[in-house]
């Protein structure tokens, strides 16, 4: 079925809810397209129609952005590893978070 349209669509991984956009014909060649940091999955959208001619596009919500789910464990560790950089910048310990 060909969908110049998306079609939203989720997908639970390990707790986490994650949309994502579909467009163009379930059994073309399937492309996948990420956005970048403040984006999300409709950053894609002009290229999409154009391109669901003839591909399948899958585009995500990335965790934290659109209908996605935020990584609660992943704000967890910031969370914890911004507190441990805080209190050792003022003991005046050089800290690197990598």
């Amino acid at each position: 079925m060909m969908r110049n349209q998306p079609t939203d669509k989720f997908i639970h991984i390990d707790k986490l809810q994650l949309h994502y956009l579909e467009w163009g014909d379930d059994h073309a060649q399937t492309m996948v397209l990420l956005h970048g940091i403040g984006d999300n999955a409709h950053i894609w959208d002009h290229f999409a129609r154009n391109a669901a001619d003839h591909l399948r596009i899958i585009a995500p919500d990335q965790r934290g952005h659109g209908f996605s789910d935020w990584a609660v464990r992943l704000l967890l560790r910031i969370r914890e590893a911004t507190a441990l950089a805080t209190g050792l910048f003022h003991r005046h310990i050089a800290v690197r978070i990598m």
